[in-house]
């Protein structure tokens, strides 16, 4: 008689508590489009309330397989959200009848080199930011069963030559950029350090076959006795102001609320002010509103806020990128290795500059830690398991900029730092 092979043990951070409540809804206020699917849609169209609240708009959107979203106090929220910052449908029919992704939140999952699940923990949820409620172990699988279960990693990543490695040694690559970055007191440095490094491995392995992990290793102890060359000051060029002016432009007030699913159409206004966001982020002038930023932003005053990613306090970047690693986040749709930096390092250029932004309208010259812990949810909102499918076609060109321009890289960490 065989035995029942026993499910692999889930991981996630040793301590980490969670609880939904003290919090202004922001799961059901996001931006990202919480997407539902045929089944869920019919469900909810089932409710003669919830379909009377959605209207004819509001269920083109919701056919179309995303939550539609209102505009409320220059943020969005879900349609069903009440004043009482609770959902209606989960007041009325409980939490299985919401939508999956509304059920797992702020829990997504993927799974390590191991098969294990691995959890992803979303800093944007002040729960898991603050760290407080009660122990997560106790929910853990009954989350990974409403998330529908944990994402594979990609059996292959590439590397900028077209080589590509397959998963046991591209991991042992990661693991290298970990060390780099436990090691390191420049969050910035540490990045630069990372790119440089995957390219001294790629030039390292031989160019005929596919190495093998012995050549790997050789290659590995090669890379690691490059030398890190020094973030020298100077200014983002053109296109790197793009990018910056890109995202931190789309979380403020008009932009961050001109989506599709959103139950009002875009009007002639906002489409003028949101590029007047980015203009005003582009060129440091004029005053932009700022998600979770509650005084306006004096965009040119953020130059006079001491960068900290060299600082003590950029230790608390480096770890969150530590645990980015760990959670193998990024890792699965197979893709060059050096977008995963360059997406490390986009994270860490919007929380620095989204930090700074916060405390420049304080009107004061550093950042504190709520600041930089704020920044890294926000950076969630944008680049993980959540906001990955919204991310638009400007950001994925200017990300291939910065893959293949070693230099455009490098000037994005040093205005940083």
């Amino acid at each position: 008689m065989s035995r029942e092979k026993k499910p692999l043990k889930i991981l996630y951070p040793e301590g980490q508590k969670y609880a939904c409540r003290d919090c202004p809804a922001r799961c059901c206020t996001s931006s990202w489009g919480i997407p539902v699917t045929e089944e869920e849609c019919d469900r909810i169209m089932s409710d003669d309330s919830a379909r009377e609240r959605l209207g004819w708009r509001g269920e083109e959107i919701l056919r179309a397989g995303v939550l539609p979203m209102r505009e409320k106090d220059e943020k969005l929220a879900c349609v069903f959200l009440d004043d009482d910052l609770l959902c209606s449908l989960h007041k009325k029919h409980g939490h299985t009848f919401i939508p999956a992704p509304c059920q797992a939140f702020p829990f997504g999952f993927s799974t390590n080199e191991k098969k294990q699940p691995v959890a992803l923990l979303s800093r944007y949820c002040p729960s898991i930011r603050d760290n407080y409620g009660e122990l997560v172990g106790e929910i853990i699988a009954e989350k990974l069963q409403q998330a529908g279960g944990a994402h594979p990693m990609s059996e292959s990543m590439g590397l900028r030559s077209g080589r590509v490695l397959p998963q046991s040694q591209y991991v042992s690559l990661v693991e290298q950029w970990r060390s780099i970055l436990v090691q390191g007191d420049n969050t910035s440095l540490s990045l630069a350090h990372i790119f440089d490094f995957t390219d001294a491995l790629d030039a390292a392995l031989p160019k005929t076959k596919k190495p093998d992990d012995h050549e790997l290793m050789d290659a590995l102890n090669q890379a690691s006795e490059i030398e890190v060359a020094p973030l020298l000051p100077g200014k983002l060029k053109f296109g790197g102001r793009m990018l910056v002016a890109h995202l931190l432009g789309g979380i403020c007030y008009p932009s961050r609320v001109m989506l599709a699913h959103r139950m009002t159409r875009i009007t002639l206004w906002e489409k003028a002010r949101s590029w007047v966001n980015r203009l005003a982020w582009l060129f440091s002038l004029g005053t932009v509103k700022l998600l979770f930023v509650d005084l306006p932003v004096r965009v040119a005053r953020v130059q006079g806020v001491a960068p900290f990613l060299a600082s003590p306090k950029g230790k608390i970047v480096s770890e969150y990128l530590v645990e980015l690693l760990d959670r193998r986040q990024g890792l699965s749709k197979q893709a060059y290795l050096h977008r995963v930096i360059v997406d490390l390092a986009l994270m860490t250029a919007l929380i620095s500059r989204y930090a700074r932004a916060a405390a420049a309208a304080e009107n004061l010259k550093e950042v504190t830690e709520h600041h930089i812990r704020e920044g890294i949810g926000i950076a969630e909102l944008l680049f993980s398991h959540q906001g990955d499918s919204g991310q638009s076609i400007v950001l994925q060109q200017l990300r291939m900029t910065l893959m293949s321009n070693r230099e455009d890289f490098r000037r994005l960490l040093a205005a940083e730092t």
